[in-house]
């Protein structure tokens, strides 16, 4: 599944980003110029220059977080991404809904639902570290149950 994901993001991603315009077999993503690879039917999230918005991220779950305050349901990001939608954008749409996607399943918790944190640390960067806190966790209290 990595590598299927590795592949998508870096084929849709590279050139975009590239500082040139001959294509890169090897699809490096140039950070300097990720604000190129902004695509449209997004959250908002981040401007056109690729900053960070903070009040467009609440805005996300003060209008579609309709099941639980503060957290997200899998119908309730369908209706997100939905609403986030721009005419004619096949591939926005479809970026989008994988991108949530992928993001629900990864961060979800045992009732269903994606917490506004977890969101967060998506868009901070310290989202894999907390995941794998997690999973450390949970093989500690997993192996610690075996013993006793």
């Amino acid at each position: 599944m990595s590598l299927l994901i590795a592949i998508l993001i870096n084929g849709a991603m590279s050139y975009a980003s590239l500082p040139y315009w001959m294509p890169n077999p090897l699809f490096p993503i140039y950070i300097a110029n990720i604000h190129k690879c902004k695509h449209g039917s997004d959250s908002g999230t981040y401007d056109p220059e690729g900053r960070y918005i903070p009040a467009s991220f609440e805005n996300i779950f003060s209008k579609y977080a309709q099941t639980a305050k503060d957290k997200l349901s899998f119908s309730d990001l369908w209706h997100m991404t939905a609403g986030n939608a721009v005419a004619y954008d096949f591939f926005g749409w479809i970026v989008s809904k994988l991108e949530w996607l992928v993001l629900y399943v990864l961060v979800r918790d045992e009732e269903g639902f994606m917490s506004r944190e977890a969101a967060r640390r998506c868009f901070d960067g310290s989202l894999f570290e907390y995941v794998e806190r997690q999973q450390q966790l949970s093989e500690y209290d997993s192996s610690y149950k075996k013993t006793y």
